[in-house]
């Protein structure tokens, strides 16, 4: 007999323009799937800049999923995308663009912290960064660069090969907003299985990502 659960850890931060920590928050959501957990993050992050009054607002988002859903009428998320078409048009329709995962790991540390605390109803909010992010946010500031990989493997390639793995690496780091402030999430679904009849534990970890 074995049983499973489907945990999602977020988190999200909003900053400054010039990358400096204003509030971040972290939050876990049981047995949602991956489309639910990612505008869970959104609608927290928009919902928290509108109580302090945070705008305007920039929101990065690497789920493009989430992206193309809040600009369709897709019936079956319609109470997810309309929360937060709300939230964003109370927020001065703020402006929702795609950023890549790898250039969103402060929100990403604040997702995977979201796994260590219990599930409750309340998020957990930061006034200042957590010792965990720290190093991330530094980078950020300081406009450290992260690499993406695309598809490519990287060892043993010939002169061509590796001319186009060349080609299909991104440099980023983090944008210059013209916002005064911006807004950043991220999830990460965990799924746990349990066995009663061995002593092996198997877990999978995979992204659900969404920054703000």
């Amino acid at each position: 007999m074995s049983s499973s659960t489907n945990i999602a850890g977020m988190g999200g931060v909003i900053r400054d323009s010039q990358g400096r920590w204003i509030v971040g928050f972290i939050d876990n959501l049981e047995n949602a799937t991956a489309i639910q957990e990612e505008f869970r993050a959104l609608y927290l992050g928009l919902e928290l800049a509108l109580k302090r009054n945070l705008v305007p607002l920039e929101v990065s988002i690497d789920a493009v999923r989430v992206l193309h859903l809040l600009h369709s009428d897709n019936m079956h998320y319609a109470n997810l995308i309309t929360d937060c078409r709300y939230l964003l048009g109370l927020l001065r329709n703020a402006i929702v663009e795609h950023t890549y995962r790898e250039g969103n790991e402060v929100a990403d540390g604040l997702a995977k912290a979201g796994f260590t605390i219990s599930i409750t109803a309340t998020p957990l909010f930061f006034e200042e960064p957590p010792d965990f992010v720290e190093t991330f946010l530094h980078n950020d500031q300081t406009g450290v660069p992260r690499i993406r990989k695309k598809h490519c493997l990287l060892q043993h390639m010939t002169d061509e090969d590796q001319a186009f793995a060349n080609q299909n690496i991104h440099t980023m780091c983090m944008d210059a907003s013209t916002s005064p402030f911006v807004l950043d999430t991220h999830t990460r679904a965990h799924v746990s299985t349990t066995s009663s009849c061995v002593t092996n534990n198997s877990e999978m970890d995979a992204f659900a990502s969404t920054s703000l």
